[in-house]
């Protein structure tokens, strides 16, 4: 699989994000409380043919407005839906964003918000999978399968998904896209299960997943915040989002082909700990799962997405995780007055464990560095009912009940929403790409975001120098070194290789003649081992140019010319 550019890719979302039309025809929706009045609008522009009447048309729906499904949405192939809601507003209370929420449905165990055969986006939405009686059911937005016109796109900011009692977005369509952008999935639990309630998962043994962006999003009180079944998404990029809270996997899928996971936080996850029973038959080394990550070799003869085991990518920097204390708590008490035998002991996961840590040191395009494991972040008022939580613990592990451990639901939308997951942790405020905080910036760190993202494009390309670092061989130097660049000169990019002797913080950077630094090409921990990296200079005007390593105590500094 050849290198895809984290900042080509973030180009070609963007083109497809912009929420108005060249045309901008905007329809309102009339917030008139009357069950299926959003059906009807959005469905009565549907031609016979199944064609737009209108294809420039934008859905508004107004601020403090509540509409009531009396069924699926349905759109056909072909068709682009646009929904754009009025926004909260910055301060105040009511009214908030405009609400989705399914009508009285009785005797449906599986049911559609949206059923999606052609693409949507979606801006400024509350969407609520319950219904008005409070109900929840199965209940997804699903983008369905269609043959004749593949590779949908699914388009969502600043959308919140609550109270999900199994998948907030679904997608059984081979080349499918998501892009999830400063939204919030909250309460997306079942009260008999661990494992319910996602943010995004495939249910489809054929569906082939393209790509799923997630930025400056927040998972707060889920079973899984991401999760696939069968074939993972060939493209994942998780970056700057707070997760809390999470009963299962942050990230479940041994064998993720191409995953980016940069400035995020991790707290609570896999909160229900493991069993040694549990992982027979589960894991294939018989390990903990893990709270952040369980990456395996990919088994032999299995084609996933076209991409050899050398050729994936995993990259894990910038992220913080921890583990409130009361979790242990429980395991302890569980095992002494529950526990007859240590295969039915209760233990807490790891942040990875055994097999995904040695993985980064010999995998040769999988990388960590800069992260922090036991970093309480200090949560201002964290999503977090723990008495819930542990009855609910208490429920699945000891009694066989069932308790429903979200936080605060709410099916009114009431604004603004009760938890605010800023944090106070000195480190982790400053522990981002670029001096930013870690996790969702959008909406607990606002003015911080303004900054970041002003400055995004560049963040991007840092990431795709990290993945452009390749290690050519395990074997260990017996010296630092740094190898003079080729070709050189070069006309616009060269490629530099270099020798690690021992474990550690390794900066590669470039200067001109002035000895400004002009680029970072690597800074970071890596394991020893000889790398390449390639240096494009097409930005820069002709002349003489100078890199420098250092890392282990030495500082080796070569010259190379740009001539154009």
């Amino acid at each position: 699989m050849g290198k895809v550019s984290t900042s080509l890719l973030l180009a070609m979302i963007l083109a497809v994000t912009g929420l108005r039309a060249q045309v901008s025809d905007t329809v309102t929706v009339p917030n008139d409380f009357v069950v299926g009045t959003i059906n009807n609008v959005i469905q009565g522009d549907t031609l016979a043919n199944g064609s737009r009447a209108n294809p420039n048309a934008v859905y508004k729906l107004l601020r403090g407005g509540f509409y009531i499904l009396n069924g699926n949405i349905t759109t056909k192939p072909g068709t682009h839906i646009r929904i754009e809601g009025e926004p909260a507003p910055a301060t105040g209370t009511d009214p908030g964003m405009p609400v989705i929420i399914e009508g009285a449905v009785t005797g449906v165990y599986y049911n559609f918000t949206i059923d999606c055969y052609g693409d949507l986006t979606m801006k400024n939405v509350w969407m609520i999978y319950a219904t008005q009686l409070g109900t929840q059911n199965w209940t997804t937005l699903q983008f369905e399968q269609d043959n004749t016109k593949p590779k949908q796109r699914g388009v969502f900011d600043n959308c919140i998904f609550d109270y999900v009692n199994a998948i907030a977005v679904m997608a059984n369509d081979t080349g499918f896209t998501g892009i999830f952008t400063n939204c919030i999935f909250r309460n997306s639990v079942d009260p008999g299960q661990w494992w319910a309630g996602r943010m995004f998962a495939t249910v489809n043994n054929t569906a082939k997943v393209d790509t799923i962006w997630s930025e400056n999003c927040t998972y707060a009180n889920q079973g899984f915040s991401f999760q696939t079944d069968y074939i993972p998404p060939k493209y994942v990029y998780y970056n700057h989002n707070t997760f809390l809270n999470i009963a299962k996997f942050a990230f479940k899928f041994y064998w993720m082909t191409h995953l980016i996971c940069t400035n995020n936080v991790f707290v609570n996850c896999h909160f229900t700990g493991e069993r040694y029973v549990d992982r027979i038959g589960q894991d294939p080394d018989l390990l903990l799962w893990g709270t952040v990550l369980d990456i395996d070799t990919l088994p032999a003869g299995t084609n996933y997405n076209g991409v050899a085991e050398a050729d994936r990518v995993v990259l894990f920097y910038n992220n913080s995780n921890y583990t409130q204390p009361e979790f242990q708590t429980f395991y302890d008490k569980y095992n002494k007055d529950t526990v007859s035998s240590v295969r039915g002991r209760l233990l807490p996961e790891p942040m990875m464990n055994d097999r995904t840590l040695d993985m980064f040191t010999w995998h040769p395009k999988m990388k960590m560095a800069n992260n922090y494991d036991g970093q309480d972040p200090g949560f201002v008022t964290p999503a977090t009912n723990m008495d819930s939580i542990m009855a609910f613990m208490q429920d699945r592990y000891a009694s066989g009940g069932t308790a429903f451990w979200g936080y605060h639901p709410d099916l009114t939308g009431t604004w603004p929403l009760q938890e605010n997951l800023a944090y106070t942790n000195t480190t982790l405020l400053s522990a981002g790409m670029g001096g930013y905080p870690l996790g969702d910036l959008y909406h607990w760190f606002p003015s911080q975001y303004a900054f970041w993202n002003q400055q995004k494009a560049a963040e991007f390309q840092a990431i795709d120098r990290l993945t452009s670092v390749e290690r050519i061989s395990n074997t260990v130097p017996s010296a630092y070194a740094l190898e003079q660049n080729y070709p050189n000169p070069f006309n616009p990019s060269t490629e530099i290789e270099y020798s690690v002797a021992r474990s550690g913080l390794v900066n590669l950077r470039v200067y001109n003649m002035l000895g400004q630094e002009i680029s970072t090409l690597f800074s970071g921990i890596q394991q020893p081992g000889n790398y390449r990296i390639k240096f494009d200079g097409g930005h820069l005007t002709s002349g003489v140019y100078f890199y420098r390593l250092e890392a282990g105590g030495t500082s080796v500094a070569r010259k190379m010319v740009l001539t154009k």
